[in-house]
């Protein structure tokens, strides 16, 4: 008859050790996983166009993140009028505002109705003595086939600081004129 051997030290790890590394681990994956936060949100119709553009990109202090501020604009195709506003965090006013016309940046035809479509992305293009947004507006207009990129000049500001200008910095065709 053979013996029943006896049971070994220290060879298992509790389950519970088990589960405090998991969380740990997970946590500090989650923690040190680069986030991708979503920089625009838009709508509106065939006549205008509703969107939000990153101003400043949301920053840790002190181990803390804090929100990013948001620019909203409208553009309105019937008269190509774009105007944004970015609402101060402090005192919730609008402060710093934006205006430009892109009719005449695009070649349009004056017979045909402009179709547009518009989008903004992230850009650090903070490189010289302008501080500008850490996003862009991208505009498209179908009938020319053009797209345009342009940048936002921004300073935080407590009271109205006036309209600021809306910089055309490139663009692209992306299709023939129909």
């Amino acid at each position: 008859m053979q013996q029943p051997s006896a049971p070994r030290v220290g060879t298992q790890i509790p389950w519970q050790f088990a589960l405090a590394f998991g969380v740990l681990a997970g946590a500090a994956v989650a923690h040190l996983w680069p986030s991708e936060p979503a920089y625009a949100q838009a709508g509106g119709g065939e006549k205008f166009t509703v969107f939000t553009v990153q101003i400043e990109a949301s920053t840790a202090f002190g181990g803390v993140a804090t929100a990013g501020t948001d620019g909203i604009f409208v553009l309105d195709h019937l008269t190509g009028l774009l105007v944004g506003n970015v609402l101060n965090q402090s005192n919730g006013k609008f402060t710093v505002g934006y205006q430009r016309n892109v009719y005449g940046d695009f070649p349009i035809d004056p017979s045909v109705q402009p179709v547009f479509a518009v989008v903004s992305g992230a850009a650090n293009l903070n490189s010289g003595r302008v501080r500008n947004a850490t996003s862009v507006i991208y505009i498209a207009e179908l009938t020319s086939g053009v797209c345009n990129c342009y940048s936002l000049p921004y300073a935080t500001a407590n009271r109205p600081a006036g309209v600021l200008p809306i910089n055309p910095l490139t663009s692209f065709v992306f299709k023939q004129a129909a």
